[in-house]
């Protein structure tokens, strides 16, 4: 999910919204402005009208973050470190530091989600119920319900197995059971997801055909998003097929002290690594983020004569990371979306091995093209 804006952290997880969500927000207050609740034997007037639907489009934003956070809290029990939570059309993408160890930890964190959206639904409908039994506006018991019925919905929506739904990861991980065979798990979770991807394009444009309305556009624009995800996974599987992280990326990177300043940092470790990123590292040898050199250059001479590594750098929560022996395919849908999404740090027992870079990846996919080795052999290698 890229072309995201950034919206701070919730539980200490960094939280980016895509600008479908936008899309949502607005086509709720739409519809229960101009088309449920005009339809109650009871008028509130325009402005109050369209007041709930703003607030209920803030409410089911509030409701795809919470489904989120339900992967985010499974996932820290089975002691995986989440990276990032992306918001968009009706769901959310959140990007966990290294893949699960077994399809039965992958199915429980993506399941987590709908069953929070299932929580959500049945919430706002008790309130509603009570709003109702306490003869509270009609106004707020509509809405109130029609949530309900809209997180179920996105339940629903949110099981289809198409990329990047929890439905594939669902699929996917109980296929990679059954088989064992991960490659031909991975083309045939593609091919479904793009054919989910069209047949929703097309009902979505056969019912704004028959009746106009924005609903049938919604799901237009989702078929239409759900099949570019699935053919980017499918070019992806085609180019990498098997290919771990150790295969691609760039071993031993220059790990540079954070007390420096950014100054000295170029001058002693630029010219000598050749690399446009860093890892900074702690006193205690520990690494805490990645140095950017073209973030550097924005910065004026006495700024970057003033500016620690540390301070410049972008902080460790931000960057994702990796495992020596993850499957390339997996590591880059986490990489998407994130705030140095053309980085990743490869760690293996907490210890820095490599860095793995956008060039790393598009060198790597084109000499595979060409039938060779990921990588070039290193000097002096048998």
């Amino acid at each position: 999910m890229n072309q995201t804006f950034r919206l701070g952290r919730v539980a200490g997880v960094r939280v980016g919204m895509h600008w479908t969500v936008l899309i949502t927000m607005w086509l709720v207050a739409y519809v229960l402005a101009e088309g449920v609740l005009p339809a109650d034997s009871v008028r509130y007037g325009v402005a109050a009208e369209w007041a709930a639907g703003t607030v209920a489009g803030i409410l089911l934003w509030l409701s795809l973050l919470a489904h989120e956070v339900a992967h985010v809290v499974v996932a820290r029990r089975q002691g995986l470190r989440v990276e990032g939570i992306t918001l968009w059309l009706v769901g959310g993408v959140t990007s966990i530091d290294r893949e699960p160890p077994d399809p039965g930890t992958e199915m429980r964190i993506a399941a987590a989600g709908p069953l929070a959206s299932l929580g959500v639904a049945i919430a706002f409908a008790g309130v509603g119920l009570a709003a109702s039994a306490a003869s509270a506006p009609a106004l707020v018991v509509t809405t109130l319900l029609w949530l309900a019925t809209i997180n179920v919905l996105v339940l629903a929506f949110n099981l289809l197995p198409a990329a990047p739904l929890d439905g594939a990861t669902i699929l996917r991980a109980a296929l990679f059971r059954r088989s064992g065979e991960r490659t031909r798990v991975e083309s045939t979770c593609c091919r479904v997801g793009v054919g989910v991807g069209y047949l929703l394009a097309i009902l979505g444009l056969l019912e704004f055909t028959g009746t106009r309305t924005f609903t049938g556009i919604w799901l237009a624009i989702a078929g239409i998003l759900l099949v570019i995800a699935s053919k980017a996974e499918k070019r992806r599987a085609a180019e990498f097929g098997n290919t771990r992280v150790a295969e691609v990326m760039s071993p031993a990177p220059v790990v540079v002290p954070g007390w420096m300043t950014v100054d000295t940092v170029v001058r002693r470790y630029g010219k000598r690594s050749g690399d446009a990123a860093l890892p900074v590292r702690d006193f205690g040898g520990d690494v805490t983020g990645l140095l950017l050199l073209r973030q550097i250059t924005t910065l004026p001479p006495h700024q970057q004569a003033d500016t620690s590594a540390f301070r410049a750098a972008l902080p460790r929560t931000d960057i994702v990371s990796a495992t020596p022996e993850e499957p390339v395919v997996e590591l880059l849908e986490r990489m998407a979306g994130t705030r140095a999404e053309e980085y990743a740090l490869v760690l293996h027992a907490d210890r820095l091995v490599g860095i793995l870079s956008r060039s790393d990846i598009a060198r790597a996919a084109a000499r595979l093209q060409l039938g060779l080795s990921p990588r070039e052999p290193l000097v002096g290698a048998r």
